[in-house]
């Protein structure tokens, strides 16, 4: 952990990655998970979307795609907003990961059509 005026007094990071994220936070000493919406990241923190204020200093662990598990607490919170500070350094280009697409299919795979009838449309069967 950090000490808890620590987070408050660095400076911001001013690149900060303007997001719509999914993710699944423990907050303090709840026994259930919450799904919330990550409004920005950087890679000190984040701001989220979460109802009511929370007193400041409590233990956020979040899981993100692309980034997995991260650890922080609440540094400010408002009646809908909190801002998180990780307790380390985190890549923000991660949560921006895009899936791979399938690769594509080599020539040498691909069926060989010795005939192609065009004289028809493709697809329509025979009566």
């Amino acid at each position: 952990m950090f000490d808890d005026d620590q987070a408050v007094l660095q400076p911001r990071d001013k690149s900060r990655e303007s997001i719509f994220l999914g993710a699944v936070v423990h907050i303090g000493d709840e026994s259930q998970s919450r799904n919330v919406r990550v409004r920005n990241i950087s890679s000190g923190g984040m701001m989220i979307d979460l109802p009511g204020p929370q007193p400041r200093g409590l233990l956020v662990i979040a899981e993100m795609k692309g980034i997995g598990e991260v650890r922080g607490q609440i540094v400010w919170s408002t009646e809908n907003r909190a801002g998180i500070a990780f307790e380390e350094i985190i890549d923000p280009k991660l949560a921006r990961h895009t899936p791979v697409s399938a690769p594509a299919i080599p020539f040498y795979a691909k069926p060989v059509l010795s005939h192609v009838d065009t004289s028809r449309r493709p697809g329509l069967g025979i009566r």
